[in-house]
Protein backbone atom coordinates (compact mmCIF):
# COMPACT_ATOMS: atom_id res chain seq x y z
CA UNK A 1 0.00 0.00 0.00
CA UNK A 2 1.13 3.50 -0.97
CA UNK A 3 0.98 6.76 1.05
CA UNK A 4 0.27 10.20 -1.01
CA UNK A 5 0.23 13.68 1.37
CA UNK A 6 -2.80 15.07 0.76
CA UNK A 7 -5.76 13.28 -1.59
CA UNK A 8 -5.65 9.80 -2.92
CA UNK A 9 -3.90 6.66 -2.55
CA UNK A 10 -3.10 4.09 -5.01
CA UNK A 11 -3.50 0.49 -4.60
CA UNK A 12 -2.36 -2.78 -6.18
CA UNK A 13 -3.38 -5.40 -3.60
CA UNK A 14 -5.40 -8.63 -3.74
CA UNK A 15 -8.91 -8.40 -1.81
CA UNK A 16 -8.66 -11.57 0.56
CA UNK A 17 -12.36 -11.41 1.52
CA UNK A 18 -13.57 -10.78 -2.36
CA UNK A 19 -10.92 -12.85 -4.07
CA UNK A 20 -10.87 -10.09 -6.40
CA UNK A 21 -7.59 -7.56 -7.00
CA UNK A 22 -6.49 -4.83 -8.99
CA UNK A 23 -5.84 -1.16 -9.33
CA UNK A 24 -7.85 1.14 -7.13
CA UNK A 25 -7.62 4.36 -6.07
CA UNK A 26 -8.76 6.03 -2.43
CA UNK A 27 -9.16 9.13 -1.24
CA UNK A 28 -6.59 9.68 1.66
CA UNK A 29 -7.33 13.36 2.15
CA UNK A 30 -9.48 15.82 4.18
CA UNK A 31 -12.20 16.23 2.31
CA UNK A 32 -14.00 15.30 -0.73
CA UNK A 33 -11.87 15.56 -4.30
CA UNK A 34 -13.26 16.40 -7.47
CA UNK A 35 -11.40 14.73 -11.12
CA UNK A 36 -10.56 17.64 -13.57
CA UNK A 37 -9.03 15.04 -15.87
CA UNK A 38 -7.71 11.94 -16.32
CA UNK A 39 -4.78 10.97 -19.06
CA UNK A 40 -4.13 7.70 -18.97
CA UNK A 41 -0.37 6.11 -20.69
CA UNK A 42 0.88 2.56 -22.53
CA UNK A 43 4.55 3.03 -23.26
CA UNK A 44 4.36 6.90 -22.87
CA UNK A 45 1.82 7.44 -25.38
CA UNK A 46 -1.36 8.93 -24.53
CA UNK A 47 -4.18 6.45 -24.76
CA UNK A 48 -7.29 7.27 -26.87
CA UNK A 49 -11.09 7.86 -25.94
CA UNK A 50 -12.93 4.50 -26.07
CA UNK A 51 -16.47 4.69 -25.73
CA UNK A 52 -15.63 1.66 -22.71
CA UNK A 53 -13.29 4.41 -21.39
CA UNK A 54 -9.85 5.37 -21.55
CA UNK A 55 -8.77 2.04 -19.23
CA UNK A 56 -10.64 -0.63 -21.43
CA UNK A 57 -8.08 1.05 -24.16
CA UNK A 58 -5.15 0.51 -22.12
CA UNK A 59 -6.09 -2.82 -21.33
CA UNK A 60 -6.60 -3.25 -25.26
CA UNK A 61 -2.95 -1.62 -25.70
CA UNK A 62 -0.85 -3.67 -23.34
CA UNK A 63 -2.22 -6.66 -25.13
CA UNK A 64 -4.38 -8.07 -22.36
CA UNK A 65 -7.68 -9.63 -23.03
CA UNK A 66 -10.37 -6.90 -21.36
CA UNK A 67 -12.80 -9.80 -20.42
CA UNK A 68 -10.57 -10.78 -18.10
CA UNK A 69 -11.32 -7.19 -15.84
CA UNK A 70 -13.70 -5.12 -15.05
CA UNK A 71 -12.63 -1.52 -16.10
CA UNK A 72 -13.53 1.85 -14.56
CA UNK A 73 -12.82 5.38 -14.42
CA UNK A 74 -13.45 8.59 -13.02
CA UNK A 75 -14.61 11.29 -15.34
CA UNK A 76 -14.52 15.46 -15.17
CA UNK A 77 -16.28 16.11 -12.18
CA UNK A 78 -16.73 12.81 -10.24
CA UNK A 79 -15.93 12.68 -6.83
CA UNK A 80 -14.64 11.20 -4.51
CA UNK A 81 -15.22 11.34 -0.53
CA UNK A 82 -12.67 10.45 1.94
CA UNK A 83 -11.97 6.87 2.67
CA UNK A 84 -13.67 5.69 -1.00
CA UNK A 85 -12.01 2.99 -2.82
CA UNK A 86 -12.69 2.81 -6.82
CA UNK A 87 -11.66 0.30 -8.88
CA UNK A 88 -9.80 1.35 -12.17
CA UNK A 89 -9.06 -1.96 -13.03
CA UNK A 90 -10.05 -5.11 -11.33
CA UNK A 91 -9.96 -8.87 -11.76
CA UNK A 92 -13.11 -10.73 -13.08
CA UNK A 93 -14.17 -13.28 -11.19
CA UNK A 94 -16.21 -14.97 -13.79
CA UNK A 95 -13.08 -14.21 -16.15
CA UNK A 96 -11.88 -18.05 -17.29
CA UNK A 97 -8.92 -19.71 -15.61
CA UNK A 98 -7.07 -18.32 -18.94
CA UNK A 99 -6.70 -14.43 -17.62
CA UNK A 100 -4.48 -15.93 -15.28
CA UNK A 101 -1.55 -15.02 -17.69
CA UNK A 102 -3.01 -11.15 -18.16
CA UNK A 103 -3.37 -10.86 -14.47
CA UNK A 104 0.24 -11.63 -14.37
CA UNK A 105 1.11 -9.23 -17.05
CA UNK A 106 -0.84 -6.87 -16.01
CA UNK A 107 0.80 -6.32 -12.46
CA UNK A 108 4.45 -6.52 -14.41
CA UNK A 109 2.78 -3.44 -17.30
CA UNK A 110 1.91 -1.43 -14.39
CA UNK A 111 5.48 -1.54 -12.62
CA UNK A 112 6.62 -0.33 -16.17
CA UNK A 113 4.33 0.09 -18.67
CA UNK A 114 0.95 1.77 -17.31
CA UNK A 115 0.81 5.08 -16.65
CA UNK A 116 -1.78 7.78 -16.01
CA UNK A 117 -1.89 11.47 -14.26
CA UNK A 118 -5.11 12.17 -12.43
CA UNK A 119 -5.46 16.18 -11.89
CA UNK A 120 -7.95 16.60 -9.09
CA UNK A 121 -9.61 19.34 -7.07
CA UNK A 122 -9.90 19.59 -3.37
CA UNK A 123 -13.12 20.79 -1.67
CA UNK A 124 -11.14 23.92 -0.95
CA UNK A 125 -10.11 24.62 -4.61
CA UNK A 126 -6.41 23.44 -4.44
CA UNK A 127 -5.58 21.37 -7.55
CA UNK A 128 -3.25 18.74 -7.04
CA UNK A 129 -1.89 15.99 -10.18
CA UNK A 130 -0.86 12.81 -9.24
CA UNK A 131 1.04 10.68 -11.19
CA UNK A 132 0.80 7.05 -10.80
CA UNK A 133 4.09 5.84 -12.15
CA UNK A 134 5.52 8.17 -9.39
CA UNK A 135 3.02 7.67 -6.81
CA UNK A 136 3.30 11.28 -6.10
CA UNK A 137 1.18 14.10 -6.14
CA UNK A 138 1.98 17.42 -6.32
CA UNK A 139 -0.25 21.10 -6.09
CA UNK A 140 -0.47 22.71 -8.93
Amino acid sequence: MYQLSQELLHIFQIMDQKRKWGIYIINNGMGTAFVKSLDIKVNGKSVSDHEWGKFYQAVVDLELNPMCFIIGAPRPNDSFQVGEEVFLIESNEKAPKSCARDYLLLREHQKNKLDYELVIESIYGNTFIYKYSKNQQVKI
